[in-house]
């Protein structure tokens, strides 16, 4: 088995719509019971994605999507092109993650889905941690995805901090959440 950027993570070819075909790196649906997504599946301790299973693209799980670019540029920043992907492949994936409270409290911040050096990453706040984890659709994705990659670039690079708003994942309530746009080398990740 080879080494995987981040844990828990599987990697699918995905054929972006410039006909490139790339590594997409997302949590792992093995934890979890293959039903459908209206029953929304967790796995005490693991951040999982589920796939719709349904063929139809699911509500978002987070609102008040609010953004700030980065104003400088590195060659560590992730590219444009690798983030372009990752948003193609949440357009083209319904489902959602459940990005468990153990994940927030362990690692800070939850790798969901990357391309190359461009990783779509979500993090509890300092001032709001949650009783339990949070639920982000790829529709969630896709909308910050597409702030973050529409603004202005700097040479052909982007990075991106942002928060939202997002359902807990007892259903119960909303808490705000951190995400990221970013490069996966930048974040050490600990088993």
């Amino acid at each position: 088995m080879g080494v995987t950027p981040f844990p828990n993570a599987v990697c699918e070819p995905f054929t972006t719509s410039n006909n490139a075909t790339v590594a997409v790196f997302r949590q792992d649906p093995v934890s979890s019971n293959k039903s459908h997504y209206m029953t929304i599946k967790m796995v005490t301790g693991h951040t999982i994605w589920n796939r719709n299973r349904a063929g139809k693209y699911e509500d978002d799980f987070c609102d008040n999507i609010r953004s700030t670019h980065s104003n400088s540029s590195s060659p560590r920043m992730p590219l444009i092109a690798e983030c372009v992907a990752v948003k193609e492949w949440a357009v083209a994936n319904a489902g959602h993650w459940v990005v468990s409270k153990k994940n927030l409290d362990k690692h800070k911040r939850v790798v969901l889905l990357a391309v190359g050096t461009c990783a779509f990453i979500v993090g509890a706040t300092e001032e709001n941690h949650a009783d339990t984890g949070i639920i982000v659709s790829s529709k969630d994705v896709t909308k910050a995805m597409q702030d973050g990659i529409e603004n202005p670039r700097l040479e052909g690079r982007v990075e991106v901090a942002g928060r939202f708003s997002c359902i807990t994942g007892d259903g119960r309530d909303k808490v705000a959440a951190n995400w990221y746009i970013a490069n996966i080398e930048t974040s050490d990740w600990d088993e």
